[in-house]
């Protein structure tokens, strides 16, 4: 015989068992537990800081912790300590984080508890309350009523004919629309602009089908049959008839419309066509209106469509807008609310042009084109859109907007160039040899020794794209342990240093000699990047005269060039993310010389 129950697993008393109580007081801890289940939650994975006696969660998946390794099982916080339970199929339990009742099906605890029918229910009411008028009441976004397997029948059923089974649509509980049987057995339909006075918008005849619209109806056309006769119909259409009027008629016994255009008709007053007009001939008009517009004297020819489609007749199709004179206009105008919002054409002379503006008044000349020359002139300026990337081999002449690097660039001699880059000579070296990061003045260096937790950079504004792969100094005097790391910032519109864009790895200057540090990055020409050394000692390094490296401006008046910003920061801290311009940083020092590799 097992020592434990089939079911819930509770110790049995073993005969003869000494601490008899030590067993029962086991078992009754375990049935306080899963007995009328309540849980935490259901899913924990993380156990909880302060648990209180009694309390407990339904693991999830991959519980971490002291839990690791009791996935899907209950976990209670009794004695002091952790007590870890496999649920039994059908075990049903309450989520107070949930507030539901789940069951757990051998695999996952479920939303269930619902019994398979509810019979003879006096009130039912779905996030709301029934009442002994409305007893089932919902309160949703939507109610589903799905078929099971076949169709589906909604009924709505009366007690006799003389009473009401109906649909009733509302707006703030106010009815606006009800469809049904409404005081007989015929389908009805009635609105209400109230919910008070409701008026017949559609009758259909139970036993014949024919529909009846006590209050006319809105439509292109649609076939009228007489409510005594149902064999007696015609098509009738009220497009042509003027606003605010009604008009009655008698139908004629043949069939036709009520204007029949039958043979050769003249007409001596205007015309209105309300379907399409075939002309196998010539037509003339002093005045033409199409799809229901009306032409005047101004617009001779009117048209109100979705669109105009003016069609070649075997070869080219050409439109001509001719004016009399070069100080007349020949023009398109496109229009919004009959306002004018663009003109293009022979605007008041012989050169094409294109006019814009906000309110039809006040016009803006965007775009010309010499008649003479073709020369086109932008009055205004022209914007340029940003691509992230330069165009892959573009063709000489292309102008396009770098929104990477924020440069205007373009296409000249087979080779990108930035168009903001200034004009003086420079030479780009060939794949491993070096850059040097001055403005070009000066053939001498001087040295600088380091200091500890020191950090320093300088301005750098290349006059060529450098795609790069390393950096490099000279160590001239070592210092044992001595290390360096080299720092790149971007620059702000004020060209101040501001965005970290690298920070290399330690470079050993316990020697001397070059020291290179790898770093792929491409430094654009026209921008301005700030580059320097952190010294974690006091090694001498090769360094620029001062005369090799633009000016730091700001600050007080200073009778010595200012040429580095200098801070001190904690050489194990990482460069911070942003500079933070501090004008009192600048200093009058020689900046260490740094070599930019080509890649």
């Amino acid at each position: 015989m097992s020592d434990l129950s089939a079911r819930l697993s509770l110790p049995y008393l073993a005969a003869g068992q000494a601490q008899k109580h030590v067993t029962h007081n086991d078992a009754l801890g375990r049935l306080d537990l899963i007995v009328q289940l309540t849980v935490q939650a259901f899913g924990a994975t993380t156990p909880p800081v302060a648990p209180t006696e009694g309390q407990v969660w339904a693991l999830g998946a991959a519980p971490t912790g002291v839990w690791a390794g009791q996935a899907d099982r209950l976990a209670a916080w009794t004695d002091g300590a952790w007590l870890f339970v496999p649920p039994g199929t059908g075990w049903r339990a309450w989520g107070l984080t949930e507030g539901e009742i789940r069951v757990w099906q051998g695999t996952s605890w479920v939303a269930g508890g619902v019994p398979s029918a509810l019979q003879n229910l006096t009130l039912l009411g779905v996030q709301t309350t029934a009442d002994a008028t409305n007893r089932l009441a919902v309160q949703s976004d939507a109610s589903l009523f799905s078929h099971d397997g076949a169709g589906h029948q909604m009924k709505i059923n009366k007690a006799g004919p003389g009473q009401t089974g109906s649909v009733l649509f509302q707006s703030a509980f106010s009815g606006r629309a009800e469809i049904g049987l409404l005081g007989d057995n015929d389908l009805t339909v009635k609105v209400s602009d109230d919910g008070v006075s409701f008026a017949e918008a559609l009758v259909a005849r139970r036993a014949t089908g024919h529909v009846r619209l006590p209050q006319g109806v809105l439509a292109d056309g649609f076939t009228l049959r007489d409510p005594t006769d149902s064999t007696r119909a015609g098509l009738f259409s009220a497009a042509g008839i003027d606003a605010a009027t009604t008009r009655s008629y008698t139908l004629p016994n043949l069939s036709g419309t009520l204007a029949l255009l039958q043979g050769a008709q003249v007409f001596s007053g205007p015309l209105t066509l309300s379907g399409g007009a075939t002309v196998a001939a010539g037509l003339g008009a002093d005045q033409l209106g199409v799809g229901g517009a009306v032409a005047d004297a101004t617009n001779r020819l009117s048209v109100n469509a979705p669109a105009t489609l003016l069609n070649h007749a075997g070869a080219g199709h050409e439109v001509t807008i001719n004016k009399t004179a070069a100080a007349d206009d020949a023009a398109l105008a496109f229009k919004t609310g009959f306002s004018v919002r663009a003109l293009t054409g022979l605007l008041a002379d012989d050169n094409w042009a294109l006019k814009v503006s906000p309110d039809g008044t006040a016009f803006s000349t965007a775009l010309s084109a010499d008649a003479a020359t073709g020369r086109v002139t932008l009055p205004q300026g022209a914007v340029i859109g940003g691509q992230a990337t330069d165009p892959v081999s573009p063709a000489n002449g292309t102008v396009w907007h770098n929104s990477t690097t924020g440069l205007i660039r373009g296409r000249v001699g087979g080779a990108n160039r930035s168009l903001s880059a200034p004009g003086i000579p420079y030479l780009v070296p060939p794949a491993g040899e070096h850059v040097m990061t001055t403005h070009g003045a000066g053939n001498v260096l001087t040295t600088l020794a380091g200091s500890a937790n020191r950090m320093e950079i300088y301005a750098f504004s290349p006059r060529a794209d450098l795609n790069v792969d390393a950096l490099a100094i000279n160590v001239t005097t070592a210092v044992a342990a001595a290390q360096t790391k080299l720092v790149i910032y971007g620059a702000d519109a004020n060209g101040r240093p501001d965005g970290l864009l690298a920070e290399t790895g330690n470079l050993d200057c316990a020697t001397t000699g070059v020291k290179t540090a790898l770093l792929s990055l491409t430094f654009w020409a026209g921008l301005t990047y700030w580059i320097g050394t952190r010294t974690a000692s006091t090694a001498t390094l090769s360094s620029w005269m001062l005369y090799a490296v633009p000016d730091i401006n700001g600050g007080a008046p200073s009778t010595s060039g200012r040429k580095v910003l200098r801070r001190t920061l904690a050489y194990a801290t990482a460069a911070p993310a942003t500079w933070g311009y501090l004008s009192s940083e600048a200093a009058s020092v020689n900046p260490h010389a740094i070599w930019l590799r080509m890649a």
